[in-house]
């Protein structure tokens, strides 16, 4: 067997396994997400505006893990992608605009500390200021690579969603190429960086409280800056050189569905809201038990000869009551 046999009969099993890590990580990121929705939906006392952002985070990250991810699996598991071109487009689009929605919306999160005047003054975001926020975030991260939807089309026939630029829009899209990398990763983690810079150095009296410890939050924007650089750089790397190892592809999309996994499991153990959302959620879901009847607990206080004292009472003024001839007994 020579070595291009040995690597065909290889390909398979390494496919496989990449499609099942991928699985796996896709599933722990959408139901830790789910969970961290339920339990900041029920975090009583949790400040709004960053309940609202880390809202929006698992909601970048449920979209990657149940829209992208499974036509993209099965394409691999298949060896060829048989969804149709919109949906290639659409899941491609999707896969740039969510990572853009997370970074811009650590950078959003980390301005909500920096504004933050402190625990007695609120969080300074009122409900306009931060539906503003929020639009300007999901706008830029959808708008930004909407060309891969409208000009990009299904390279021929493979195991995975390519897309490649018509004559027509060849030059624009491979300009694009070139621009799209460097605002999409490089411009979000230098705001992020700049707004968390911005909470860390706020004076004491108008430091934010967001009941977690002060470098969970730059650490998971971080590690979710991080997960999303390969990403960008495999994403350039397809456009402007000869193509990659097939194998970065798998490590780049697990990196982006191993910073959804983690951030929910950060959260739902550090912080305070969160675990007081979880417990209500988990209440909730509890069967729910009858309360104790008090007249039994007050009855287990009465000694035993004095409980038979009055259970032959009752006994006897039912067998009374119950006569159906009273003026037959004896005596009357």
């Amino acid at each position: 067997m020579n070595s291009s046999q040995a690597g065909a009969a290889a390909e398979p099993p390494a496919a496989l396994s990449a499609v099942l890590a991928l699985s796996g990580l896709g599933a722990a990121g959408a139901a830790g997400n789910l969970l961290l929705a339920a339990a900041l939906g029920r975090a009583g006392g949790a400040p709004a505006p960053l309940r609202a952002l880390l809202l929006s985070l698992s909601a970048a990250d449920l979209l990657l893990a149940l829209l992208c991810l499974p036509p993209r699996l099965a394409a691999r598991a298949q060896r060829s992608w048989r969804s149709g071109p919109l949906l290639c487009r659409t899941t491609a689009w999707l896969l740039q605009g969510c990572p853009l929605a997370k970074g811009l919306g650590w950078a959003a999160v980390g301005g909500a500390l920096a504004a933050a005047p402190g625990r007695g003054g609120g969080w300074g975001w009122g409900r306009a200021h931060l539906a503003a926020v929020l639009g300007a975030v999901w706008g830029a991260a959808l708008l930004l690579p909407l060309p891969l939807l409208l000009f990009a089309r299904l390279a021929p026939p493979g195991p995975r969603c390519a897309l490649r630029a018509p004559p027509s829009a060849a030059r624009f899209l491979r300009l694009f190429g070139l621009l799209y990398p460097p605002l999409a990763c490089l411009a979000p983690a230098a705001l992020a960086a700049a707004a968390f810079r911005g909470a860390l150095r706020a004076p004491r009296g108008r430091a934010p409280r967001p009941d977690a410890p002060p470098a969970l939050l730059p650490a998971l924007a971080a590690l979710c800056h991080a997960a999303a650089l390969p990403h960008c750089a495999l994403g350039l790397w397809e456009r402007l050189g000869p193509p990659p190892p097939p194998a970065l592809r798998p490590l780049a999309d697990a990196l982006l569905l191993l910073d959804g996994a983690l951030r929910p499991a950060a959260l739902l153990a550090a912080s305070r809201h969160c675990r007081r959302g979880l417990r209500a959620v988990c209440g909730a879901a509890a069967p729910q038990q009858a309360p104790p009847d008090p007249r039994g607990a007050e009855a287990e206080k009465v000694p035993p000869d004095v409980q038979d004292f009055w259970r032959e009472r009752r006994r006897a003024a039912a067998g009374e009551d119950s006569d159906p001839v009273p003026w037959e007994r004896p005596g009357c």
